[in-house]
């Protein structure tokens, strides 16, 4: 809106009477705008919508990464929770099941969020820190997945109307172009 508002004071301002003849060589008018052919409208250019393709990409692969290291580092965890016990005095054998590191292996397992739900299961720094890197990184893929995708929405919405302004000798006259 804004910007038709712009374009528009600005082809009339061009075009009222006094201002800018086509054979005046003190004009500020370029010489397309003179000649009565359309001058190029000055706000961001229409995109097409393949020019965000790279970033989707990159960002749906290194979501894909992130994630799929990150819930077979949960699923060892998980795994690493089952430990055998040996009892000294019956040398019976029995399984213990570490609840806190099963709980930080399924926190693993949460795409997006579950590292940083993750980092409360556990006392290493180590342990801290990856899932902090891990999490930080998943969340980087999604913005950069929304972001794409809000950029492709825009530009197809830029390219349905896009407004036109020209200066003839005898006048100017204003448009929107429109794709439907």
């Amino acid at each position: 809106m804004m910007r038709t508002c712009l374009t528009a004071s600005l082809a009339l301002t061009l075009v009222l009477p006094g201002t800018a003849h086509a054979n005046d060589t003190s004009s500020t008018s370029t010489p397309s705008a003179a000649q009565g052919e359309p001058f190029a409208h000055r706000g961001r250019p229409p995109m097409s919508p393949k020019n965000r393709a790279g970033m989707f990409t990159a960002g749906a692969v290194t979501f894909g990464l992130a994630y799929t290291f990150t819930s077979l580092a949960g699923a060892i965890a998980i795994d690493k929770a089952k430990r055998d016990h040996v009892d000294p005095v019956t040398w019976e054998t029995s399984q213990r099941i570490d609840p806190r590191r099963r709980a930080f292996g399924r926190a693993l397992l949460v795409p997006g969020v579950g590292p940083f739900i993750a980092i409360g299961y556990t006392d290493s720094a180590r342990k801290r820190w990856g899932a902090a890197m891990s999490g930080s990184l998943q969340l980087m893929a999604v913005a950069m997945i929304t972001g794409a995708a809000i950029a492709r929405a825009r530009s197809r919405r830029d390219q349905r109307l896009v407004p036109t302004a020209s200066l003839h000798p005898g006048g100017g006259a204003l448009g929107i172009a429109g794709r439907f």
